[in-house]
């Protein structure tokens, strides 16, 4: 399976996402913010799926996207953003920034296992 970093404020948050996400077989590493988890992304280069929610203290979501571009840490990682303000601009905005996809908050092991399984579809057609 998938090394996968799971990046949100809420610790509730972040061990739900590990435990849905260890539950189907995936190793995880969580990361509190955005700065966190960029240096999560140093200690790691071989995670293959980011996903992250937006609004975070330090650096959100889309800061650590744009980090990620400027140090071409996107190439092979699939991010998938939390929400739970899916508006159309919104969803425009992140899915041009790069994101591969988005889930919104609250969201069932279903709803997850879903965008993992066509991040890693798309992985493995590559």
């Amino acid at each position: 399976m998938a090394k996968i970093l799971a990046v949100d404020d809420s610790r509730t948050v972040r061990n739900m996402m590990s435990s849905m996400l260890r539950k189907i077989g995936h190793e995880v590493i969580t990361a509190e913010d955005g700065e966190d988890g960029i240096e999560k992304l140093r200690e790691h280069p071989d995670v293959k799926i980011l996903i992250a929610d937006i609004n975070m203290p330090k650096m959100n979501g889309f800061e650590m996207l744009q980090a990620m571009q400027a140090y071409r840490m996107l190439t092979d990682i699939r991010t998938i953003f939390v929400t739970t303000e899916p508006t159309p601009e919104f969803i425009d905005k992140i899915m041009k920034q790069g994101a591969f996809a988005w889930i919104m908050k609250p969201f069932k092991q279903s709803d997850l296992n879903t965008v993992i399984d066509q991040a890693l579809e798309l992985d493995s057609d590559s």
